[in-house]
């Protein structure tokens, strides 16, 4: 190989790593550039993860709140049942009271009417003193009507307070149930958070494949483990949709169990403790969702890091090669121009 073949071939050597150095930096802005962006967009998914927290935890002390107001409540229904009681009590007593009277007033007519006929038959000449006996009598009888009409309007305001006290007790039904509802939008507000999760963590996913696709471009040898964390991207998917599916189909079995135990005001009472119960159960169980979701997003975040950490240590290896092609530079320089001279 003569002299001017090596000089060729040195140049086709030089203007090759020339032009594998320009793509190299242009790969090199293009990286930074993305890396801007992936900052920009962690910045974004870091400010709307502060948003669920502050949701969260105003949910939080809304259910606390809720919890206070339906224990107020279930004392205020518990003294209405005693005092409904105690004028079932009285009203019953009052019934045997009447009865009593009645009976009274009966057997005291019918003395009188006996004794007037005896009167009748024995003293046929005091008529006089039978008609002053006749008015005692007829005064008599007004004095147990009066009393009697008394005793039928004493036992109707009683009623009456009975009914009202009913209506107020059927008012504080009317206000449990409203608790009630208000704790089922709650907790579907809690479902809607999981589900942004979902969402947020799909997009995350998402993300994370198209970076490994480019990430793939430049190391070739990783596509095992790119394999290993698509299949567990997967089966968390899976599991969030199971998840997600079992949240709803407790949901509307509370719901169903709401609306079947609401019918009887007793009833009613038990059904909204057991439901307030399941909806705490709920909520906690979202919040363990929504913090698991918050570890998987951590996760993939720092899986994130050491793409972008094995990114940058690339960067370095092109950067050390880059260099050396430079120092090779001034020796092919050199040597072109002893072949000039020569």
């Amino acid at each position: 190989m003569t002299q001017q073949d090596i000089v060729e071939s040195l140049k086709n050597e030089l203007l090759s790593a020339e032009t594998e150095i320009k793509t190299l930096k242009e790969n090199l802005t293009k990286k930074e550039w993305l890396i801007q962006r992936e900052k920009e967009k962690s910045k974004a998914r870091t400010n709307a993860y502060l948003d669920c927290l502050r949701t969260l935890t105003e949910t939080k002390k809304e259910m606390k709140l809720c919890k206070k107001e339906v224990e107020v409540l279930r004392e205020g229904n518990a003294a209405l049942m005693e005092m409904w009681n105690g004028l079932s009590i009285e009203k019953n007593k009052l019934e045997v009271e009447v009865q009593q009277k009645d009976e009274i007033i009966q057997r005291e007519t019918e003395k009188v009417n006996v004794q007037t006929c005896a009167y009748i038959k024995c003293q046929g000449t005091l008529f006089s003193s039978f008609s002053i006996k006749e008015k005692e009598l007829k005064s008599f009888k007004a004095q147990c009507d009066a009393l009697q009409a008394g005793h039928h309007l004493e036992l109707s305001q009683v009623e009456e307070t009975c009914r009202k006290k009913l209506e107020v007790l059927q008012e504080e039904n009317d206000v449990l149930k409203e608790t009630v509802n208000r704790l089922t939008s709650l907790n579907a507000k809690s479902e809607e958070e999981v589900q942004q999760k979902d969402e947020i963590i799909q997009r995350e996913t998402q993300k994370a494949k198209v970076q490994t696709c480019a990430y793939l471009k430049y190391q070739g040898t990783l596509f095992s483990s790119f394999s290993i964390k698509e299949k567990e991207l997967k089966s968390f998917k899976a599991q969030c949709d199971a998840l997600q599916a079992g949240h709803h189909l407790e949901l509307s079995q509370v719901e169903e169990t709401c609306r079947k135990k609401l019918e009887v005001l007793q009833e009613e009472n038990a059904a909204l403790k057991e439901t307030v119960n399941r909806l705490t159960y709920l909520n906690a169980k979202s919040e363990d969702e929504v913090q698991q979701k918050d570890e998987i997003i951590q996760r993939e975040t720092q899986k994130m890091r050491a793409r972008f950490n094995a990114y940058i240590d690339c960067l370095g290896s092109l950067t050390v090669k880059d260099k050396e092609l430079t120092s090779v530079r001034p020796n092919v320089m050199h040597f072109r121009q002893v072949t000039t001279c020569s």
